[in-house]
């Protein structure tokens, strides 16, 4: 996934990974571009998440003096799967693990570690299973050698569409930036909108609901579908 920031895309990656360890438990890796970023997001966001969700606070029991619980590392009661928390600056957090799912949470602010290439690294993890999940995020950095725009190049390259919503013409498109900057008075932003590129119609705010429900994800790159 490759998007703008503060779009919640980590609470897109939090969702995979809890709902994971409800509904087809299994071991998870969770990279962060840093242990530091690992850490807090462990104590400030993933045990809030444990304790307050009624299905997975059973299951990870808080504090627990076996082993299971520790600041990056939690492990189910019942042994059927836990959640790796890892640091990309860190090459041996991410060596002797193997993994069926993952997530490389801002991937685009990975640096090389001590052992080359972390992407490389924690890709390695989920080698051994055909079927692993691996859920990269990242918003876009300046290129050359950005991450996530390069992963993004090589996968399906999918843009939401979504249809006019005036019934005469219903022709599907992206809502991209420009159009909107075309259409933006300083003098009056809140009257920004879109301008649909068939009929240049106006696309207004309280029409999003209704042509977002009936929005759908196309492949640019329907080859490479094989990668997701």
């Amino acid at each position: 996934i490759m998007k703008s920031a503060q779009l919640g895309g980590t609470v897109v990656a939090n969702i995979f990974t809890l709902g994971s360890m409800e509904m087809d438990p299994g071991d998870i890796l969770y990279v962060h571009p840093t242990e530091n970023n690992a850490a807090r997001w462990s104590k400030m966001k993933l045990a809030p998440m444990l304790r307050n969700t009624t299905a997975l606070a059973r299951v990870f029991p808080m504090k627990n003096r076996d082993g299971l619980d520790s600041l990056l590392y939690k492990e189910r009661i019942d042994g059927r799967g836990a959640i790796q928390i890892s640091g990309a600056n860190s090459a041996a957090s991410l060596s002797q693990v193997s993994m069926t799912r993952q997530v490389q949470d801002d991937l685009s602010k990975w640096e090389t570690n001590s052992g080359g290439d972390p992407e490389t690294q924690a890709d390695s993890r989920s080698r051994a299973y055909e079927f692993a999940k691996i859920l990269k995020i990242s918003t876009p950095l300046v290129m050359p050698g950005c991450r996530i725009t390069k992963n993004f190049e090589e996968g399906s390259q999918e843009h939401f569409y979504v249809p006019c919503p005036h019934e005469e013409c219903g022709h599907f498109q992206t809502l991209d930036w420009e159009n909107m900057l075309a259409n933006l008075d300083e003098e009056k932003p809140e009257n920004a909108h879109f301008t649909c590129i068939e009929c240049g119609s106006e696309i207004l705010e309280h029409h999003r609901a209704s042509i977002v429900r009936r929005g759908e994800w196309r492949a640019s790159n329907p080859k490479a579908k094989r990668h997701h």
